[in-house]
């Protein structure tokens, strides 16, 4: 599993807790409405923000 910090997801990409697990896990959607490619290519953008989650 990963994790990034909310505030790195920039504008064009919201995260959405997962209901059955919200302190453990959630989505990260686009924002608003955009065609595949520009969604994908934001999340690419977040690449070098993501960081391995290591239970503690």
């Amino acid at each position: 599993m990963f994790e990034i910090e909310v505030a790195a997801l920039g504008s064009h990409l919201a995260f959405r807790a997962d209901s059955r697990k919200p302190d453990r896990h959630g989505y990260v959607e686009p924002s608003s409405e955009m065609p595949l490619d520009d969604y994908q290519s934001a999340l690419f953008r977040t690449a070098p923000d993501w960081k391995e989650w290591r239970l503690a």
